[in-house]
This record gives C-alpha cells, sequence and structure tokens, in this order.
C-alpha cells in the first residue's frame, strides 16, 4: 500500500471555522510577500457550509481585491443549476456584498479557457480547497477515470465517473495544477465519510492518494474521524 497522504491531519471540532481560520492566515500569510494571490474553490455540502461561514466571517479581516478566485471542479450544468459550484460561490459571494469580478468560471463549453488564462498567469495556485468523495475521489478526479491519467502538462479535462457513482459530466482541474499548489485544504466532514476517510490514510490506491505530501491540510471532523485510530 502507499503510505499515508499527509502527516498534518487535524481532528477538529467544526469544520467551517477551523477550514475559516486556517484559510484567513494562509492568505494573510502569501500577501505579506504578494500583490496577489489565487485560490481554487470546491463544491459539494462541506464546502458550501464552509464558504458561507468564511465570507460572512471574515470579510472584515480579508482584501478581497487582492484574491483571484477560481473553480477547482465543476458539472457541466448551467449556473443557475443548483449542482453548480460556480453558482454556489458566486451566490455566497453576492450574499455578502462580495463583487465576484475575480471569479472565474470553469466552462466545459470551452474546456476551462478563462481558467487556463489565469493558470499560465499565475504560474501557480497558492491554496486549492479540495473534498473527499465516497468513492475516494477528489475534485472530479475519479476512480478509473481518464483524467488521473493525463500528462501533469495537462491543467483541466473534460471528465466523468466511468462507474457511475457521481452524476454529470464534469470539468476539472488534473492533479498538475493541484499537486504543484502552495497549500492544499482537504476538509472531510460526517459520519458517513468515516469508512472511505480511514481507507484514504490507510493508504489504500484512492485517487484521493495520488496528490503529493508537501503543505496538505486535513480538517476532518469528530464524526469523519471516528474510525481512526
Amino acid at each position: 500500500m502507499a503510505p499515508s497522504v499527509s502527516p498534518d491531519i487535524q481532528k477538529v471540532t467544526a469544520i467551517e471555522p477551523a477550514f475559516a481560520e486556517t484559510l484567513s492566515s494562509l492568505i494573510n500569510s502569501l500577501l505579506k510577500t504578494k500583490d496577489e494571490i489565487l485560490i481554487a474553490l470546491s463544491g459539494g455540502p462541506t464546502a458550501k457550509r464552509c464558504y458561507e461561514y468564511f465570507f460572512s466571517q471574515f470579510k472584515s479581516v480579508i482584501n478581497f481585491d487582492k484574491l483571484n478566485l477560481i473553480i477547482g471542479d465543476e458539472r457541466c450544468v448551467s449556473e443557475s443549476d443548483p449542482d453548480s459550484n460556480y453558482g454556489m460561490i458566486k451566490s455566497i459571494l453576492e450574499l455578502n456584498s462580495i463583487l465576484p469580478a475575480k471569479l472565474v468560471p470553469l466552462s466545459c463549453n470551452t474546456i476551462g479557457k478563462q481558467t487556463q488564462v489565469i493558470l499560465d498567469a499565475f504560474k501557480t495556485i497558492d491554496i486549492i480547497h479540495l473534498g473527499l468523495g465516497g468513492d475516494g475521489h477528489t475534485a472530479s478526479l475519479f476512480p478509473d477515470s481518464p483524467a488521473l491519467k493525463l500528462d501533469e502538462s495537462v491543467n483541466i479535462a473534460l471528465n466523468e465517473d466511468p462507474h457511475g457513482v457521481n452524476p454529470h459530466k464534469r470539468i476539472t482541474l488534473t492533479l498538475g495544477p493541484i499537486n504543484s499548489a502552495l497549500y492544499r485544504i482537504i476538509t472531510v466532514s460526517g459520519a458517513e465519510k468515516a469508512d472511505i476517510l480511514k481507507r484514504a490514510l490507510d493508504g489504500e490506491p484512492l485517487p484521493i492518494n495520488q496528490l503529493n505530501r508537501t503543505d496538505l491540510i486535513w480538517l476532518i471532523d469528530e464524526d469523519a474521524a471516528s474510525k481512526l485510530a
């Protein structure tokens, strides 16, 4: 088996404040030496709760004009669809009166052309937020899916779940830009993730275990951590 994904595993009482505090600390640290930074955001229920908390509770202490926000993966649906990650994040920004001018959609129609322009300009993602799916996927990198096998020079790819567990065709950042990001935050919440989290941290050959271990931060709530030693 592969080694554990990362030694930096933080068990927390509540995911949302832990995520917000971690993200705020990283942002403020990076902005000491950079004029602007690039952050890739995620989707799903845990991410939504994290963003609702962060953008409401920390908007007075973060200079959002210096943040460039992209989407790490997206379903090939319209912005108004409830499953749209871009639509979800844009709505949270608007609700908190944070103009989404620097939030770039990840479009299936253009195979992420706007996002690729941003990646070319910044070269490296500063912070990426990821989750852990019930099948061990992260971003939209599903088990046995074509995007996992791409050369790391390819930044963005259309992808879908060959096992049919996760609905919708997808577009996703690939392992190249994810693994080269300066910091990766993985949030895992809920008892339903306890089994897959244990399998991931035991080193099973899951997509999440294709992440390199440098500067990888796991934030895990008590329910998700219930089967860990």
